[in-house]
């Protein structure tokens, strides 16, 4: 598999092997993220594929899953053949936007790809992808447009690379897994500038950290 350099972060790596079984569940069997037009192959039927290997993993779902198991091996075939080539064609494409970002600190980078896909990775001696999603819609639509999803992945970029606040970390956190249960950072920011009572405010309880 190829991997993407740049002059100023030199070579970027895919994901790692232990995790590549773990986010091709998660994110490219997921089919609200609808990763079909960018990989030019029908996710059920590698999702079909999977399940005939033995894979039980609910897609767009975090999931332990067995090293050793027999489905484990396509796993790793779908993300060589597919998922992976597809999220570095991304990372890798001139018009790609990038921004450098410090979450629970780690200094990440954020790309934004003009077809949809965030990816974000570790930037230090290795750089090697964290994860790439597809953001899902907040309202999807019947039939969802490439352009759904290319202006929601904008929206949540530019949400994180323009606020400065510690708060704008945690969504990105939360959202860098395309977390299903946040609509999306556009939303989230909203909510967060209505005002609070006294009360609201000792209720408040702390964000979660990302599987």
């Amino acid at each position: 598999m190829k991997t993407v350099r740049r002059k100023d972060l030199g070579e970027i790596l895919p994901i790692d092997v232990s995790q590549q079984p773990r986010k091709v569940v998660k994110h490219l069997y997921n089919g609200p993220e609808n990763w079909d037009p960018l990989i030019g192959h029908d996710v059920s039927a590698l999702v079909a594929e999977a399940r005939a290997a033995g894979v039980t993993a609910t897609p767009g779902r975090d999931a332990d899953l067995d090293p050793k198991a027999r489905g484990t091996i396509t796993l790793h075939r779908h993300h060589d053949a597919y998922y992976g080539p597809a999220y570095l064609r991304s990372l890798a494409a001139e018009t790609t936007r990038w921004a450098p970002q410090t979450i629970f600190g780690r200094d990440r980078t954020l790309a934004c790809s003009q077809d949809g896909v965030l990816i974000a990775f570790d930037r230090g001696n290795r750089c090697k992808v964290v994860t790439a999603f597809r953001p899902e819609l907040p309202l999807p639509s019947v039939q969802p447009t490439e352009h759904d999803f290319a202006m929601e992945a904008d929206s949540r970029w530019r949400q994180v690379v323009d606020s400065s606040n510690r708060s704008a970390g945690d969504d990105l956190g939360l959202a860098l897994d395309g977390d299903r249960r946040r609509p999306s950072i556009r939303v989230a920011a909203r909510r967060r500038r209505r005002p609070r009572d006294a009360g609201d405010a000792n209720r408040r309880s702390g964000s979660p950290r990302p599987g």
